[in-house]
This record gives C-alpha cells, structure tokens and sequence, in this order.
C-alpha cells in the first residue's frame, strides 16, 4: 500500500551511506526495485554503526560522508575480523566508470572491492551487485517482463471456442475490463525498511557566530575533551575493550562507560556544539580502529 515501506522477502540486505537524502532515496528505491533491502544512512558514523548491527552483504560508502569519509568507514569494516566479508563499493564523484581495485589512499587489503563514478549510478552498479550474486531471488521490475506479443498465443477460453455440431452457442458473457495498474509508489514510501538514525539538530547558534575562531576553539576543546574520556575509558576497561573491539561491537559493548562520561562530556560542552558532532562516539570508532591495526 502506498506509504508502506517495501521489505523484499528474501532479498540481500545492502546499507547505503550517502550524504544527500534526495539522491539516497532514489538509490534505495532503485535497489528495492531488484529486490533488495536497502538501509538508508546519512553519514560515516551511522554508516558503521548500521554495518554492526545488519551485518549487510554489501555496503554502499559515498566518498564525502561527514563525521567519518567513505574510506574511514571502508577501512574500520576492512580492519574488523568479524566483518571482512562484507563486500564494500565506494562512490566517487570524480571516479571513472567501472574502475575496480583498491584505492591509493588506503593500504591494498582495506581498501573497497570496487568504486564507481556517482554519474554513473545505477547502471554501473548493477554488474557489481549481479557478479556478487545478490540478483538471484530478485523480483523482476514491471519494464524487465517480456512483450505480451513475444512467446505462442495463449490458448482461448472455452468461452470462446466454437461449440461442437448441433450445439446451440451459449449466450456470450460481456467480458469485464482488467483494471489499471497502480501507478509506481513515490519515493517516499520505497525507503529502507529500518528508518535510519535521526539527524541531529543543526546548531544555528554556533553556525550564525561572526567569530569563527570561537568556534574552531570550541570544536577542539571538545575533540580534546573526547580523547581525554575515551582515553579513561579504555583505560579502566582494557579487557573488556579490547573483546568489543575482536567481535565489531565497541560502541554497544561499552554502552554503559560511553553513557557516563557523556554525562561528563555535557557538563563540559556547550549543547549547540554537541548537537554538531558525535564526538564521543567518533573518537571511540578511531581508537577501535587503531587497536584493530595493532
């Protein structure tokens, strides 16, 4: 029904991390089409927090996600032993079409499977999708089924077939038109089936300051602020860190020590600052990833 959101039975689930919401949806829309099952995120630390928690077949990463890039998010799933698998495509405004292999910017074993142009979305992304043999219990879209002319004539109801000799003809039955088709949903109701996190409120107030100074100082007092607790946090928590880093679940796994020192943090912080970022939890996915290299 309209407004529903489509939910493919079987289908691949696949998370696509794209800055704008306009071209996400249509990507996801796109995706559901083929009979897959999209989740819809909007930057680098919903990306990989999502990844965590689906454990998807396949990760969509626009390269220019704030908080976290593209290639920050394909390098912490690449790091992680529990989600090496994962297969990871890059979208690159400036990619060529087509290209595969690893990207200069990372070492050859984290880098994405594959990366491809945005102009090129959706055609280039199919044979990626297909080749990973996530096409296979896709439901064929309504422009993919074959002619009504194309295949033999379908046989004629018995209706319609001439009665035998010395039969009266039965009185003919008014034939009753098929109705419309529905018309294809919008967009709106072809998002995931998992709403994505909600966007933090825009901090208007610190934005609309004529000091920009103020600001930056502002952001790396809370960066500092960040490392300091997240610092404490490992720390007291060492073990226990470093199980949550081997399994992919930092930030669940230490849900009760990142909800103290936010308390902390709060305190600390101004609110408009804190609604920009989430800085404890970006610090935290850093240091996972740097002990993942180690």
């Amino acid at each position: 029904a309209s407004g529903q959101p489509v939910n493919p039975p079987g289908g691949a689930n696949v998370v696509i991390a794209d800055c704008s919401v306009e071209l996400g949806q249509a990507l996801a829309s796109t995706l559901v089409a083929w009979g897959l099952r999209p989740l819809l995120v909007h930057d680098g630390v919903e990306a990989i927090l999502s990844v965590q928690r689906v454990l998807p077949d396949l990760v969509i990463l626009g390269a220019d996600l704030p908080k976290m890039s593209g290639l920050q998010v394909c390098e912490l799933i690449k790091r992680n032993a529990s989600l090496q698998g994962i297969r990871v495509v890059l979208v690159d405004a400036a990619q060529d079409p087509g290209h595969n292999g690893q990207s200069p910017e990372l070492p050859e074993h984290y880098g994405p499977d594959a990366q491809i142009g945005r102009p090129q979305l959706p055609a280039a992304l199919r044979p990626l999708v297909n080749d990973l043999g996530l096409l296979a219990d896709a439901t064929p879209v309504v422009s993919e089924r074959p002619s009504a002319a194309v295949g033999p004539a379908p046989r004629p109801p018995e209706s319609a077939r001439p009665p035998p000799p010395g039969v009266a003809a039965p009185p003919s039955i008014p034939q009753v038109s098929p109705p419309p088709e529905m018309p294809p949903a919008p967009p709106s109701a072809l998002t995931p089936p998992v709403a994505p996190l909600p966007e933090p409120p825009p901090a208007a107030a610190a934005l609309a300051s004529p000091n920009r100074d103020e600001s930056c100082d502002g952001i790396a007092q809370a960066e500092r602020l960040a490392r300091v607790i997240v610092a404490d946090i490992v720390l007291y928590n060492e073990a226990k860190f470093d199980a949550a880093v081997a399994t992919g679940n930092t930030v669940e796994a230490l849900a009760a020590e990142i909800s103290e020192g936010r308390a902390h943090f709060d305190r600390r912080i101004d609110a408009n600052l804190r609604a920009t970022r989430d800085f404890l939890t970006e610090e935290i996915l850093r240091v996972a990833g740097s002990r993942g290299q180690s």
